[in-house]
């Protein structure tokens, strides 16, 4: 199992745990024991009671094959809806109103879909006026261990600002 960082260099998974901010390594210890000896675990092998220590900070995707692919969100991080100040869920990634937001998660999506292994993704970066700092572990699930019909996703988000703002702001809030 290699996993990969989401620029696309693969990264062995010992060395995917050390950079994560703590839970996701946790979460990424869970997935790895529900794949047991298949390429990816199922959702229906998952318990979100197992891993209730990221509820609110986990989202979970629909992967609908086709031309284009699109993906549909099942449940949002509720962290993540209040930072966005609306919610994704049962809603399409078309739907999202940002364009370089929509473009950015579904170039993520999409590379995991590819990839079949755990991604992770993080840093600073500004999309649509908003400075985000964050890292996401990007998890594949597979009903029939083959292709990728869902995804899980971990995000720890430090911190949202409009461009404006310096890391100084963000500290005295």
């Amino acid at each position: 199992m290699t996993p990969q960082a989401a620029s696309g260099t693969a990264v062995p998974l010992s060395d995917l745990r050390a950079p994560l901010e703590a839970p996701l390594p946790r979460l990424l210890d869970y997935w790895e024991t529900k794949r047991g000896g298949r390429a990816m675990p199922s959702w229906a092998g998952m318990d979100p009671l197992d891993f209730s220590y990221m509820l609110g900070r986990v989202s979970l995707v629909e992967v609908h094959h086709g031309t284009p692919m699109r993906f549909r969100y099942r449940v949002v991080a509720t962290t993540l809806s209040l930072q966005l100040g609306y919610e994704m869920t049962g809603r399409f990634t078309d739907d999202i109103p940002e364009a370089q937001v929509r473009a950015y998660v579904e170039a993520q999506y999409r590379q995991l879909v590819e990839a079949r292994v755990p991604l992770v993704d993080g840093g600073e970066r500004v999309l649509d006026g908003r400075r985000w700092n964050h890292q996401c572990l990007y998890l594949p699930l597979s009903s029939d261990g083959e292709s990728v019909d869902r995804l899980l996703a971990g995000r720890i988000v430090s911190q949202v600002a409009t461009p404006h703002e310096s890391p100084l702001d963000w500290t005295l809030r």
